[in-house]
């Protein structure tokens, strides 16, 4: 401590002890002098660029939606579908995959509340019924649609060019992501919010809306209660490149198909020709509310015509184990369905062969 005069009351640093041996004099000089400050490493031009274009568009989806985080990086993985990951080069885990998996379980408890409060009347099975509707991945794709939640989301430029911003898997995933991102960003109150202003407060409209009715669950009560068996559904073909297939499905019900449809994937398609089929053996008519099932269909005369030629796959369904009710439950859906073609009826050259022969 040095006493009176400038620097009083200051302590002088002990100089540094002498080097060791194995130590060279050079690095016993190099600790006299201040460590310069670390520096940032350097990063590629196209890493630069891309980390500029996700901040450009993190910043326009929080004016866009009104949301702003505290923590951008998890607006960022909300945002990131896993095909991006091969132009970041980053791991899978830097994919939203693990945010959508938290914002369902969100989804899923806010919904149930919401619909246990406002419906205390409703039992238990209508209740899950409404709940599966809101939550599904259909519901939750046009939602994000309607949102435009699909231009903010970092894909590849394969995946953009396929269609990627538009297809209803991604959107659907992304509005759960982003929902997990909120409540681990906000708390429970602000992700249910975002789910009251984006879902719930048009859950009246979305139920009562004819295009969500579950076709293929009305089919499966009613054939399971008329003829005491399940219909099966068959894809007969499908249509376009990958991106952009058209499936062409028929529901069948012993050897008999009561309905077909298409869609652009299995789901839709099934619930087209389920609809198809409870029109045609219900005689229900298509509501104005409801959009046409669109329905492409082969002539029977040819569908007929090589069902029982060997080698031909033949699709069956579980029965009764009573030969008798087998019988009346093909005689029931002959009855619904109506009377196959003769066999007159499905080779029109029929006669002019008998006649040959007696000749």
């Amino acid at each position: 401590m040095r006493r009176g005069g400038r620097g009083r009351g200051r302590t002088r640093r002990p100089p540094p002890s002498p080097p060791s041996r194995g130590f060279s004099l050079w690095e016993w000089l190099k600790g006299l002098l201040p460590r310069p400050a670390a520096r940032a490493p350097r990063q590629r031009p196209g890493q630069t660029l891309l980390a500029a274009e996700e901040a450009r568009a993190i910043d326009a989806f929080s004016k866009h939606f009104g949301i702003r985080f505290n923590d951008p990086g998890l607006l960022k993985l909300a945002l990131t579908h896993r095909s991006y990951l091969h132009v970041t080069g980053q791991g899978p885990r830097e994919s939203n995959e693990r945010l959508e998996f938290l914002g369902d379980s969100v989804l899923g408890l806010v919904t149930s509340e919401f619909l246990y409060r406002r419906h205390p009347n409703e039992h238990e099975g209508q209740l899950t019924k409404t709940k599966s509707l809101l939550v599904s991945k259909a519901i939750l794709s046009r939602r994000a649609l309607a949102m435009g939640l699909g231009k903010f989301v970092f894909m590849s430029h394969s995946e953009i060019e396929s269609g990627g911003r538009q297809r209803l898997s991604i959107l659907a995933d992304a509005f759960e992501s982003v929902l997990g991102a909120v409540y681990l960003d906000q708390g429970f109150e602000a992700a249910r919010t975002f789910i009251d202003r984006h879902l719930l407060d048009d859950a009246r409209i979305i139920a009562a809306d004819k295009r969500h009715t579950n076709y293929k669950s009305h089919l499966q009560e009613y054939v399971q209660s008329t003829f005491r068996t399940h219909p099966v559904y068959r894809i007969r073909s499908s249509m376009g490149p990958d991106h952009s297939k058209v499936f062409m499905v028929e529901v069948m019900v012993g050897r008999r198909v009561l309905g077909e449809g298409r869609g652009p994937n299995k789901k839709e398609a099934e619930q087209a020709a389920a609809r198809d089929a409870l029109d045609r053996v219900q005689g229900h008519g298509a509501t104005d509310d409801a959009e046409p099932a669109e329905t492409e269909r082969e002539p029977s005369r040819g569908r007929d015509r090589h069902r029982d030629r060997p080698g031909r796959e033949r699709l069956t369904v579980e029965t009764t184990p009573a030969r008798e009710a087998l019988d009346l439950e093909e005689e029931e859906i002959l009855d619904a369905v109506g009377p196959a073609p003769s066999p007159a009826e499905l080779d029109d050259d029929a006669p002019t062969r008998r006649s040959r022969r007696r000749g």
